[in-house]
């Protein structure tokens, strides 16, 4: 959670700036942002205009430094380093410069996977149990629905997202792999029958660099380097463990502030260091598909399996989109893209091909804090410029029973579930070919029908969403990795709307404190009883703010921590839930003893209101939540 003081600054002398222009400067100012803009967005027609356009957005989007390279199916036949890698420093970047790539690493985990598959030394359906039963997994359908490789290879085991203890290792350098695994036992607990639903779980991949190991007799990182960089001339690549910032890696930044080097316990999820030139190598790798002389044991059609998701719910429906073998779709520019993309510590990166049009990227960025679809929009449009998209289907025949309420069921880390559950609702409106997904807040899309109950989005060729009438979860539907599950429409607007009543009423209970505490100072308050009901819920309101202070002021680096931060939030999380109870005791007690009405009636609807939320809180595992343990 981001601090956002300097933006609120900033927009509070944004506007005392605005006020004091001439009409003529600001509509001056105005013009020329515009035009700058446009520019910078605008479809380039050329190398030499993508470069300008690529420079103009390192400026408009404050970004310092990155690499680009452009492949198609005879090799990487453009590239450029742009910007800085060192601010302090004022060093430019270079072609050699390496980046953090951090989850690209996964299709290179994957592709191990496969080679130790293809020389028969295991099989993507094997249980992980039967593999490695050293791996702390814990499956409630582990005897009708164990966990298999394949599951772990396209995020569909079930398991929750790393916690924020394990995420950088700034202790222990020496953990072995499997010892970094264990550690997060929280993470390794299945949530549903694996196989069903997708959800994005760096655990999975940890697990899988274990199996490189346990299964090849050396660390992934030898063993990749050998079987896989090596071989594809990426001579600069590296799968890490770094002991720190190598001179020729990149300072990364976030928000324009230089971050400094961390490793990750899971380096078999996001630890590689590349160039953009090196990862468009491999890109051009897949993107041929016929390079077998290069990689031992990788056949065509091991790498087009990479590609199609296999084992969700959807997949099985149909809907060929989603997440591979450590390869995913995405929808850029009309098309269909497929690749992967990394976030770690003060860097991006992504890669991604289109097999229709024969084309593709390399992008490594060293700032986290980038919107990256803004540079990836402007490359693949210019890529696909020459491409017309494919035919688009729309056609009749949406099965009636699929308009209704949808509830959001396949959270990344299910920490967040609480925070995002009276929001994770959908309602699906269905008219002749196509149908609308509204959210409760914000806009809505239409999707169209293309046959078999799949739905695209308009101006794509492609189907993303796919409605599915029987499942083991009812009536589920489908888009873009979101898994939603029929729910109802209480459901959908009874804990959003209790919930904001429940805001407004500790708002209402933080207004009133300064009010009785007058009183009660001027004597207008007598009694003990009096003051303690309406002491107790301002207690349990000043405690909820102050959570939400911490939490404010808590950057995810410092979530796994014990600090003041995570210490406030653990303390005042059982304070407020304590005097919440209490409260609740002392309105009973108090009920005919309080002479006000107003007062009365006023400390039901507060108590009433905490409680909730107390018992909401609860529900979520955030009463007493101990960050720096989870």
């Amino acid at each position: 959670m981001k601090r956002l003081f300097g933006l609120i600054t900033g927009i509070f002398l944004l506007c005392l700036t605005a006020r004091g222009l001439q009409s003529g400067q600001a509509q001056t100012l105005q013009t020329s942002a515009h035009s700058f803009h446009t520019s910078a967005h605008s479809i380039p027609h050329s190398l030499p205009q993508l470069k300008q356009r690529l420079e103009l957005l390192l400026a408009l989007e404050k970004i310092p430094g990155l690499q680009i390279a452009l492949f198609d199916e005879q090799g990487v036949y453009w590239q450029q380093a742009l910007g800085t890698r060192d601010i302090d420093k004022a060093l430019p970047v270079e072609q050699d410069t390496l980046f953090r790539g951090g989850s690209t690493t996964k299709t290179f985990i994957a592709l191990a996977i496969m080679q130790l598959a293809g020389q028969g030394r295991l099989t993507l359906q094997d249980k992980l149990a039967e593999l490695a039963p050293e791996v702390k997994i814990n499956n409630p359908w582990q005897a009708t629905h164990p966990v298999k490789l394949v599951h772990l290879l396209e995020h569909s085991a079930g398991l929750d997202d790393m916690h924020f203890r394990n995420i950088y290792n700034t202790s222990d350098p020496g953990l072995s792999l499997l010892d970094a695994v264990n550690r997060d036992a929280g993470a390794l607990r299945v949530r549903w029958q694996p196989g069903t639903r997708h959800a994005y779980s760096n655990p999975g991949y940890g697990v899988l660099g274990y199996i490189i190991e346990k299964f090849s007799g050396q660390s992934f990182e030898h063993y990749i380097r050998q079987h896989i960089l090596q071989p594809l001339a990426m001579q600069h690549s590296t799968m890490g463990p770094s002991s720190g910032p190598q001179q020729q890696l990149s300072q990364g930044y976030s928000g324009g502030k230089a971050v400094p080097y961390r490793d990750i316990y899971l380096r078999s999820a996001g630890n590689i260091q590349t160039r953009a030139y090196e990862l468009a190598l491999f890109g051009h790798l897949l993107l041929t598909r016929n390079r077998q002389h290069l990689l031992a044991d990788i056949s065509s059609a091991d790498i087009l399996q990479m590609e199609q998701p296999g084992t969700t719910l959807a997949a099985r429906a149909g809907l060929n989109y989603g997440y591979g073998l450590g390869l995913y779709s995405s929808s850029q520019s009309r098309r269909l893209w497929l690749g992967h993309g990394g976030a770690i510590a003060g860097f991006l990166a992504a890669y991604g091909y289109s097999p229709a049009i024969g084309q593709g990227y390399a992008l490594v960025v060293n700032s986290d804090s980038v919107h990256i679809h803004t540079l990836l929009t402007l490359i693949t449009r210019y890529l696909a410029k020459d491409h017309p998209p494919d035919r688009q289907i729309q056609v009749g025949g949406i099965d009636a029973e699929i308009g209704g309420y949808y509830r959001m069921v396949n959270n990344r880390n299910e920490i967040f579930s609480g925070l995002s559950y009276p929001l994770d609702t959908i309602i699906i409106e269905a008219r002749d070919s196509e149908i609308d997904l509204i959210p409760v807040i914000g806009e809505g899309q239409r999707l169209l029908h293309v046959g078999q109950q799949q739905f695209r989005l308009p101006g794509n060729s492609h189907a993303s969403g796919i409605f599915i009438k029987e499942s083991v979860d009812g009536k589920v539907f489908e888009f873009d990795g979101q898994y939603y599950v029929k729910s109802s429409a209480f459901a959908a607007w009874g804990m959003p709307i209790m919930l904001a009543s429940a805001l407004v009423a500790v708002l209402l209970t933080l207004l009133y404190l300064p009010v009785w505490l007058i009183n009660s100072i001027s004597g207008k308050l007598p009694g003990k009883g009096r003051l303690s009901l309406r002491l107790y819920p301002a207690l349990a309101s000043v405690s909820l703010a102050i959570v939400m202070i911490a939490l404010f002021c808590l950057s995810p680096e410092e979530a796994g921590q014990l600090n003041w931060q995570t210490l406030f939030i653990c303390t005042f999380t059982l304070v407020f839930a304590i005097c919440s109870l209490l409260g609740l005791l002392q309105l009973v007690k108090m009920w005919r003893l309080e002479p006000h009405a107003g007062a009365r009636y006023f400390s039901l609807i507060s108590v009433s209101a905490l409680v909730m939320l107390t018992v909401y809180g609860w529900y979520f595992n955030y009463i007493g939540l101990s960050l720096w343990s989870w």
